[in-house]
């Protein structure tokens, strides 16, 4: 398998799951959990693994530049739109604003952890060591 194709089609199956699960009608919220805060927190999970996939797709996940932020935070954007687009055609699904900026949200986190574990990852190994 070529090594582009291998890069990526963990991000191509994850947006085929989300695919997937957001074709099938709204499903009951489990354990007497409010059906607003799950979908709240699959939306902040789901759109951040997908920016982190596309982190590592692109290989940026040890020294993530600024334009593989980007790129990551765009494309879980875009992809948070077609998903909302696509539930509007779907039986007792819609789409919804709120969604998408929790997507929005979600892949901003997962970019800004990522950076965040470079910078201390390349930090000298005095800042990493715990006080005596």
């Amino acid at each position: 398998m070529n090594s582009t194709v291998r890069r990526w089609l963990p991000l191509l199956l994850w947006m085929l799951l989300i695919f997937v699960q957001s074709s099938q009608p709204a499903p009951p919220a489990p354990g007497g959990l409010r059906a607003d805060v799950l979908a709240i927190v699959a939306h902040l999970l789901l759109f951040g693994i997908t920016a982190f996939l596309v982190l590592l797709a692109r290989q940026a996940l040890l020294r993530p530049r600024l334009i593989d932020g980007v790129v990551a935070i765009m494309i879980a954007t875009l992809y948070g739109i077609s998903d909302e687009t696509h539930q509007s055609f779907v039986p007792q699904r819609r789409a919804d604003v709120m969604d998408v900026v929790t997507d929005v949200v979600g892949a901003l986190v997962a970019v800004a952890v990522v950076f965040a574990i470079a910078r201390w990852r390349s930090a000298p190994s005095a800042w990493r060591r715990a006080p005596r």
